[in-house]
Protein backbone atom coordinates (compact mmCIF):
# COMPACT_ATOMS: atom_id res chain seq x y z
CA UNK A 1 0.00 0.00 0.00
CA UNK A 2 1.13 3.77 -0.83
CA UNK A 3 0.04 5.46 2.02
CA UNK A 4 1.20 9.32 2.15
CA UNK A 5 3.42 9.08 -0.81
CA UNK A 6 4.07 12.22 -2.92
CA UNK A 7 4.19 11.21 -6.53
CA UNK A 8 3.39 14.72 -8.10
CA UNK A 9 2.63 17.78 -5.90
CA UNK A 10 1.36 19.95 -8.19
CA UNK A 11 -1.46 17.27 -8.48
CA UNK A 12 -1.87 15.88 -5.36
CA UNK A 13 -2.42 19.22 -4.20
CA UNK A 14 -4.58 20.38 -7.14
CA UNK A 15 -6.88 17.45 -5.77
CA UNK A 16 -7.04 18.47 -2.19
CA UNK A 17 -7.85 22.39 -3.52
CA UNK A 18 -11.08 20.47 -5.27
CA UNK A 19 -11.42 18.19 -2.08
CA UNK A 20 -11.72 21.15 -0.27
CA UNK A 21 -14.00 23.80 -2.58
CA UNK A 22 -16.65 21.31 -3.46
CA UNK A 23 -16.33 19.36 0.03
CA UNK A 24 -16.92 15.74 -1.66
CA UNK A 25 -15.49 14.49 -4.97
CA UNK A 26 -15.84 10.75 -6.38
CA UNK A 27 -13.22 9.12 -8.63
CA UNK A 28 -13.79 6.41 -10.44
CA UNK A 29 -11.01 4.77 -12.59
CA UNK A 30 -7.83 2.14 -12.45
CA UNK A 31 -5.05 3.63 -10.29
CA UNK A 32 -1.88 2.42 -9.59
CA UNK A 33 0.90 3.37 -6.62
CA UNK A 34 4.81 3.52 -7.51
CA UNK A 35 6.88 3.42 -3.95
CA UNK A 36 9.77 5.97 -3.68
CA UNK A 37 12.31 6.06 -1.01
CA UNK A 38 11.82 8.42 1.33
CA UNK A 39 13.33 11.83 0.34
CA UNK A 40 15.35 13.69 3.22
CA UNK A 41 15.04 17.92 2.47
CA UNK A 42 16.96 18.45 5.95
CA UNK A 43 20.42 20.20 5.11
CA UNK A 44 23.07 22.37 7.04
CA UNK A 45 23.59 25.43 6.06
CA UNK A 46 26.02 26.38 3.30
CA UNK A 47 29.47 28.01 3.60
CA UNK A 48 30.20 31.47 4.87
CA UNK A 49 31.96 34.42 4.53
CA UNK A 50 33.42 37.02 6.38
CA UNK A 51 33.01 40.63 5.47
CA UNK A 52 34.83 43.26 7.83
CA UNK A 53 32.17 46.43 7.52
CA UNK A 54 34.90 49.06 7.43
CA UNK A 55 38.37 49.75 5.57
CA UNK A 56 41.10 49.69 8.57
CA UNK A 57 40.04 47.98 11.84
CA UNK A 58 41.71 50.78 13.94
CA UNK A 59 43.19 50.86 17.56
CA UNK A 60 40.57 52.23 19.59
CA UNK A 61 37.37 52.44 17.65
CA UNK A 62 35.32 50.53 16.69
CA UNK A 63 34.67 47.64 13.62
CA UNK A 64 32.08 44.98 12.65
CA UNK A 65 32.74 41.89 10.91
CA UNK A 66 29.51 40.47 8.98
CA UNK A 67 28.94 36.50 8.44
CA UNK A 68 27.46 35.77 4.99
CA UNK A 69 25.90 32.75 4.01
CA UNK A 70 23.85 32.54 0.44
CA UNK A 71 22.24 28.77 1.47
CA UNK A 72 20.60 28.78 5.05
CA UNK A 73 19.72 25.38 4.47
CA UNK A 74 16.64 23.51 5.37
CA UNK A 75 15.23 23.96 8.09
CA UNK A 76 16.41 27.72 7.51
CA UNK A 77 19.46 28.78 9.85
CA UNK A 78 18.41 31.03 13.06
CA UNK A 79 21.95 31.75 14.18
CA UNK A 80 25.27 32.08 13.79
CA UNK A 81 28.43 30.36 15.44
CA UNK A 82 31.77 32.92 16.37
CA UNK A 83 34.63 32.05 17.31
CA UNK A 84 37.85 33.65 17.92
CA UNK A 85 40.77 30.99 18.01
CA UNK A 86 38.77 28.30 18.24
CA UNK A 87 36.70 29.36 21.51
CA UNK A 88 33.11 29.90 21.09
CA UNK A 89 31.72 33.56 21.56
CA UNK A 90 28.76 34.90 23.04
CA UNK A 91 27.35 36.27 19.53
CA UNK A 92 24.63 34.45 17.63
CA UNK A 93 23.87 37.18 14.83
CA UNK A 94 25.18 37.81 11.64
CA UNK A 95 27.01 40.44 12.83
CA UNK A 96 30.09 40.77 14.87
CA UNK A 97 30.93 44.13 16.63
CA UNK A 98 34.45 44.28 18.26
CA UNK A 99 34.54 47.77 20.37
CA UNK A 100 37.23 49.28 21.08
CA UNK A 101 39.62 46.83 18.54
CA UNK A 102 42.68 46.44 20.95
CA UNK A 103 45.73 44.21 20.64
CA UNK A 104 43.87 41.27 22.03
CA UNK A 105 41.06 41.68 19.70
CA UNK A 106 43.55 40.99 17.16
CA UNK A 107 43.79 37.07 15.70
CA UNK A 108 41.73 34.91 13.42
CA UNK A 109 37.81 34.60 13.73
CA UNK A 110 35.55 32.23 12.18
CA UNK A 111 31.70 32.46 11.66
CA UNK A 112 28.97 29.83 10.04
CA UNK A 113 25.43 29.72 10.01
CA UNK A 114 23.59 26.88 12.17
CA UNK A 115 19.88 25.17 11.43
CA UNK A 116 18.69 22.53 13.59
CA UNK A 117 20.72 20.19 11.48
CA UNK A 118 24.04 21.48 12.54
CA UNK A 119 26.33 23.88 11.85
CA UNK A 120 27.25 25.02 8.00
CA UNK A 121 31.11 25.37 7.05
CA UNK A 122 32.88 27.84 8.26
CA UNK A 123 34.93 30.75 7.23
CA UNK A 124 38.17 31.97 8.61
CA UNK A 125 39.35 35.71 9.04
CA UNK A 126 41.89 37.63 10.75
CA UNK A 127 42.07 40.75 11.98
CA UNK A 128 44.68 42.77 12.48
CA UNK A 129 44.37 46.87 13.47
CA UNK A 130 46.66 49.55 12.80
CA UNK A 131 47.23 52.68 15.18
CA UNK A 132 47.18 55.99 14.23
CA UNK A 133 48.99 58.90 15.93
CA UNK A 134 46.90 60.78 18.28
CA UNK A 135 49.67 64.23 17.07
CA UNK A 136 51.77 64.70 14.44
CA UNK A 137 55.49 63.96 15.06
CA UNK A 138 57.56 67.43 15.92
CA UNK A 139 61.48 66.79 15.85
CA UNK A 140 64.17 69.65 16.11
CA UNK A 141 67.78 68.90 14.19
CA UNK A 142 70.35 71.12 15.97
CA UNK A 143 73.13 72.02 13.22
CA UNK A 144 76.43 73.44 14.45
CA UNK A 145 78.22 75.77 12.04
CA UNK A 146 81.93 76.95 11.95
CA UNK A 147 84.10 78.90 9.76
CA UNK A 148 87.85 78.60 9.85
Amino acid sequence: MCENQLVNSAEIFTLIELLTFFGKISVLGYFSCIQYPAINFSDTPGPSSILQQQDLAVKGRAVTLECRVLDLGHPLSTMFEWHKGGVLLNETGPLLHLKPVTVSTQGNYSCAAVNDIGPGPPSYYTLSAVGLCSEPFQFTISVCLSCP
